[in-house]
């Protein structure tokens, strides 16, 4: 094998704490799916599962393979970083209609203590339904994304990997936000 496929191939990385919430966020959905399913709830599993699972896999795809990797060398793999981040993973995860699966699939106290609370909260109903608002959206997800290419933000993304880190979180969330009302899980 040559060199440079042999560098690509063993620069995957597992980062501890992404690999173990996007597993976690895994386990959680499909024992939510499963739990639905045998309770007898009208749900298409198998697609959305498909769907939730595809998104995830591709977040973790853009934050521990290679490209991960290249974007500190080539523009173009720091820029299709950012595009599976915005463009692809969110609307695949909500495509797998997460909300039920993975309330269900928390465990009992979790979801009766935490969850539902939060979910059933009026004050989070009202800033869901603002901040989903098509055009509230679209301007959180342009704000943010023009916020993080200034020059300042820019450069300390660019020499701090925790500050890149929460720029890749603040592009994931913020699409997911985008993506809501388009989707509209």
């Amino acid at each position: 094998m040559q060199p440079v496929y042999q560098a690509i191939l063993s620069s995957w990385s597992f980062p501890p704490a992404t690999t173990f919430a996007i597993i976690l966020s895994a386990l959680v959905y499909l024992r939510g799916c499963w739990i639905l399913r045998r309770a007898g709830v009208v749900f298409p599993y198998f697609w959305k599962a498909i769907a939730f699972l595809s998104g995830i896999g591709s977040l973790w795809a853009a934050l521990a393979s290679p490209l991960d990797v290249l974007n500190g060398f080539v523009l173009t793999a720091h820029m299709l970083q950012h595009m599976v981040l915005m463009m692809i993973a969110p609307p695949l995860v909500l495509l797998g209609a997460p909300l039920v699966p993975m309330v269900r699939g928390l465990p009992r106290f979790a979801a009766r203590e935490f969850a539902g609370p939060l979910l059933h909260w009026p004050l989070a109903k009202r800033v869901a339904r603002m901040v989903t608002n098509p055009v509230v959206a679209l301007l959180l997800m342009s704000v943010v994304t023009f916020a993080w290419h200034s020059p300042g933000l820019y450069q300390l993304a660019w020499r701090s990997s925790s500050w890149h880190q929460l720029e890749h979180a603040c592009f994931f969330f913020t699409s997911l936000v985008f993506w809501w009302p388009v989707v509209q899980p």
